[in-house]
């Protein structure tokens, strides 16, 4: 369709465009707790009202099926088959991760098993009632912690002024 992007590079790296969805699948375990951090807040930033970030990666704290998980991402990034080019050493995490961003962020999670065999997880983030609350309530603490800084600025000078006034009838 006309609408649809594809985009090919370095996603920590890569600049995004303003989209509706982003779909990060099998992606974010090839990096670092910092670099995904960065890169699901740039899929943030560039989410339109009302859009999604569509998430299918492991969830680690799944012990039994993350076995088989690993196993299978040993072989397509070994030198048996190779079909998955890694630069990064991989870094599995867990579903907690990903509701913490969520809460942090004021976004609505939803999770679901990709299957039964495997720890693959798909994580549905999305600007929801949650968002709109999150974006007031920050914009309240910005005008509040603003006022408190026009209060203080306004006291600072009048103690300066105090001190200035005393000391001046001290000297006379």
């Amino acid at each position: 369709s006309s609408n649809q992007t594809y985009s090919v590079g370095d996603i920590v790296s890569a600049d995004f465009v303003e989209s509706d969805v982003f779909i990060l699948n099998d992606v974010l375990h090839y990096m670092t707790s910092e670099d995904r951090e960065r890169v699901l807040c740039k899929c943030l930033e560039k989410l339109k009202e009302g859009g999604k970030i569509i998430v299918r990666d492991a969830d680690k704290s799944q012990e039994k099926t993350h076995k088989i998980t690993k196993l299978t991402e040993w072989f397509s990034t070994s030198s048996v088959i190779h079909f998955n080019k890694v630069s990064r050493n991989i870094n599995f995490f867990d579903a907690e991760e990903m509701k913490t961003f969520a809460e942090n962020n004021g976004l609505d999670i939803e999770i679901t098993d990709n299957d039964e065999k495997t720890s693959n997880k798909i994580f549905v983030l999305r600007r929801g009632h949650l968002y709109s609350l999150h974006k007031r309530f920050t914009l309240q603490r910005l005008v509040a912690s603003r006022r408190l800084a026009a209060k203080l600025q306004r006291n600072s000078i009048s103690l300066v002024r105090s001190i200035f006034n005393s000391w001046r009838a001290t000297t006379r």
